[in-house]
């Protein structure tokens, strides 16, 4: 289970984004599924639309919609959770789109461009 981060996914599918080629290599070889938050999804649809026009935007959203990627929920016990992780990196800066890609038990599922760890399904510094 990969729960995709948007740094990472944009690293992927964009040739000019750094770390493409580990970013695409990580993405084609992750085993499904490919979760995606909300947030991500919400921060995704943004930036493709600002990166590469509405044409590009209406493509992955169709890619969402034919379940290419997963969506996962988000519930009140899920901002709690967040909230904990806010507060715990409280000097980085982390707002709520991050946390939403944790995990319960703290640990980050997922594929970023600082914290390329795909195989092991950890991301660390």
């Amino acid at each position: 289970m990969i729960l995709v981060d948007t740094s990472g996914l944009l690293s992927a599918l964009f040739p000019d984004q750094r770390r493409h080629q580990e970013c695409a290599g990580a993405l084609r070889n992750a085993r499904p599924p490919l979760l995606l938050s909300p947030f991500i999804l919400a921060e995704m649809d943004d930036l493709i639309g600002k990166m590469a026009g509405v044409s590009i935007e209406l493509e992955f959203l169709a890619e969402v919609a034919r379940q290419a990627y997963g969506l996962v929920p988000f519930t009140a016990t899920d901002v709690e959770d967040a909230r904990g992780v806010i507060e715990s990196y409280s000097g980085l800066d982390v707002g709520l789109a991050r946390p939403s890609s944790f995990c319960r038990d703290g640990t980050a599922f997922g594929m970023c461009s600082h914290w390329m760890s795909a195989t092991s399904g950890r991301c660390g510094a």
